[in-house]
């Protein structure tokens, strides 16, 4: 059995996904990412960035996606919040 690459945690603001996400990658020695660092730097980009980049052109599930495209390419297993 192969092991899981990655899990996701969802649900609504304040129900303390950054804890147990922390707790758990801890647990099982996986890598944290909380997405709302990742989809803030695609706001920041958003507004920063010349209209040609990629992140403007982009909604922020894409970039969710590839930063989690860029974990498995590496083999980092990863608890995303």
């Amino acid at each position: 059995m192969s092991r899981i690459q990655h899990l996701i945690l969802m649900g609504i603001s304040g129900c303390c996904k950054t804890e147990i996400g922390n707790q758990l990658a801890s647990y099982i020695r996986y890598l944290f990412v909380e997405g709302e660092q990742i989809t803030l730097r695609v706001i920041l980009k958003r507004y920063a960035w010349p209209a040609n980049s990629d992140c403007r052109s982009y909604p922020w599930p894409h970039c969710l996606n590839e930063s989690l495209l860029t974990y498995e390419s590496t083999n980092t297993p990863i608890i995303l919040t």
